[in-house]
This record gives C-alpha cells, sequence and structure tokens, in this order.
C-alpha cells in the first residue's frame, strides 16, 4: 500500500493554519482530513475551502469522541469558536446547546489509515482531548501519529469537570510521552492571555 501523508485537524474554526501548511507544503501530496461538529461553523469551513482551492481536503461534521452517537454539544454565549460536549466552560455558562453526531476516533483512524502513513495531527476540541487521547492510548490509534500538537483545555472549565480533567491529565500524560512521535507538544489555553498560550514540551 501506498504511504501518504495526513493531517487531521480535529475542531476547526479557521483554514489559516491548514493554508499555512500546505503552502509550505506544495511539492508534497497531502490529504486533509478535517472534524468540525458545530453546524454554525460549517458553511464558513466550507466557503474557505472552495476558496482557497487545497486539494484533497474532506470536511467530516462530527465531533471526534470514543464512540459513535448523539451528545449534547454546549455553544459559547459570544460566538461558535469554543463550543464544547461538556458543561461548565469559559467565564460564564454556555447559553444553550443543541445535539451533534459523534465518532469513535480511535476506530476512525485504524479503519482508515495505515500504520506506515505519515500523519500530522492538530486537536483542540475543548475539553474532549480528555476522552479521546486516553481512548487512542488504549485502542492503539494514538502509535500511528508522526506530529501530534494538543491544546489542553482544563483551566476553561470550572467546578467538576475542572477537577476531572486535572485529573485525567496527570493520569495518562506519562502514557502520551511513551509516544514514538516525531515531534510532539501541547500547549495549555489560559483565559487570562486572551488567546495566546503558554507552550510546554514533553
Amino acid at each position: 500500500m501506498k504511504r501518504k501523508n495526513v493531517y487531521l485537524e480535529l475542531g476547526v474554526f479557521s483554514l489559516k493554519t491548514i493554508h499555512k501548511f500546505y503552502t509550505s507544503h506544495k511539492n508534497e501530496e497531502w490529504h486533509f482530513e478535517l472534524f468540525e461538529p458545530n453546524p454554525i461553523s460549517i458553511p464558513a469551513i466550507l466557503n474557505q475551502i472552495k476558496k482557497l482551492d487545497i486539494p484533497n481536503v474532506k470536511l467530516h461534521p462530527v465531533a471526534a469522541s470514543t464512540k459513535e452517537g448523539k451528545r449534547d454539544f454546549y455553544l459559547g454565549n459570544r460566538s461558535p469558536v469554543g463550543s464544547t460536549l461538556f458543561k461548565g466552560k469559559g467565564r460564564s455558562e454556555q447559553v444553550s446547546h443543541m445535539q451533534v453526531d459523534c465518532i469513535d476516533f480511535n476506530k476512525w483512524i485504524l479503519d482508515n489509515l495505515d500504520k506506515n502513513d505519515y500523519i500530522h495531527m492538530n486537536m483542540d476540541i475543548e475539553g474532549s482531548e480528555y476522552e479521546v487521547l486516553p481512548h487512542m492510548i488504549e485502542g492503539g490509534s494514538i502509535y500511528y501519529i508522526n506530529f501530534m500538537e494538543v491544546e489542553f483545555h482544563s483551566r476553561k472549565f470550572k467546578g467538576e469537570n475542572r477537577i476531572k480533567f486535572d485529573h485525567i491529565h496527570k493520569e495518562f500524560k506519562p502514557d502520551l510521552e511513551k509516544v514514538n512521535a516525531e515531534q510532539l507538544f501541547w500547549r495549555y489555553a489560559d483565559d487570562t492571555l486572551h488567546g495566546y498560550y503558554k507552550k510546554e514540551y514533553v
């Protein structure tokens, strides 16, 4: 089987990062797989895909999760950016929610990609990383990933989910450090910095 270059984007707001990546790898063939469940954002994403004319782009209108089905999806009170599958995110409670489709992301990787592929993964899924990453470690798909960037969001949550996410992070961090990725780093979203990020290299 021919080795593919695959770019995975989990949580999509703008194609700016993808377009920058594409322009710096024009001499290589890449396949872009985008995962975004927010129906408010999807029309704008589709328009950007058409406008930027990036080849081999597929948008999956689903949330990366640990199993297939529907889940409540909580919308931000200021914009669709940062919406999440979990309650208690942000400076004030989310104002509304809807149901979105979810997939077992570990299974999707195992079913659709090959371990010999070169896989670049960006994950910015507003709290779901605390479910999806342990699931990928347990299921084995994490070992398919060659380059991984993850944004962790526990600091944006309050109450029970903040405590739960901090605990999960400590539990799976040693396993994440063992992943044989060429480059692996994460960053913490920090409300007090208004969009800037502290990078912590593993």
